[in-house]
């Protein structure tokens, strides 16, 4: 006979916690213009995650036909669409596309926010970068961008491990950067998973690091209004160092 706890679920699973983690808001998928491409993926349990792709208005020369992708994973009150005024800094960072996949619940995906969804939702978005979206603007570097703000640094932290732990398997992914929003972040990080997690979690977390060499990621952590010149320097850097194959 099922528990009580088993009925109950698991606490990461309930609406309490979902909704202090996530703030979901719905859009329509706009049709195709010359800026962007809106579609969605198919993941576990028959879920559709959206994601909007940019690419530049002007056309793409020979010579940049092989270029850097970078995947960004918004915030938890963001949506795919609200980057559509600033994509352009990312380009002029030296990136010919920008992959902006959605949660459960945002934007045009179905469902509804989970926690426990975040890990394998975030391979399967990678997975799709490796089997259809390279194939789509001819890509030969991926970089990914975890977006982390107080109030979801619970979830960002979880993908992060997810997709770091990915690294191995695509070798397409040549940076990590971490962009912190704000001031007490780190230590608000370190309070909350000494609270949260146990220590194998966070030998965990130190294991995938070690994996990944030095001079193969980078560690952007903002802590003012001017440090997205920070950020920005850190995006040419992994922009110009090239593929890793």
């Amino acid at each position: 006979m099922p528990s009580r706890a088993a009925d109950r679920g698991s606490v990461w699973d309930s609406d309490l916690v979902a909704g202090v983690a996530f703030h979901p808001r719905k859009c329509a998928a706009e049709p195709r213009g010359g800026a962007w491409i809106d579609s969605d993926l198919a993941v576990a349990d028959g879920i559709r995650l959206a994601y909007r792709l940019y690419t530049p208005t002007a056309p793409v020369t020979t010579s940049e036909a092989k270029a850097n992708v970078l995947v960004y994973f918004h915030a938890n009150a963001e949506l795919c669409t609200d980057i559509k005024d600033e994509v352009r800094k990312f380009y002029d960072c030296g990136y010919r596309a920008v992959l902006c996949p959605e949660f459960r619940g945002f934007a045009w995906s179905t469902g509804k926010p989970s926690l426990r969804a975040l890990c394998p939702d975030a391979e399967a978005v990678m997975k799709a970068d490796a089997d259809a979206v390279v194939v789509v603007v001819v890509v030969v570097v991926v970089v990914v961008v975890v977006v982390v703000v107080v109030c979801v640094v619970v979830v960002v932290v979880v993908v992060l491990v997810s997709l770091l732990r990915m690294f191995d398997d695509y070798q397409a992914v040549l940076a990590i950067i971490v962009i912190e929003i704000m001031f007490s972040t780190r230590n608000v990080i370190e309070s909350m998973l000494l609270r949260l997690w146990n220590t194998n979690f966070l030998f965990h977390i130190s294991k995938y690091f070690g994996k990944i060499p030095y001079d193969q990621y980078s560690r952007c952590f903002p802590k003012g209004s001017a440090d997205y010149v920070q950020c920005t320097r850190s995006l040419h850097a992994v922009s110009k160092r090239g593929p890793l194959l």
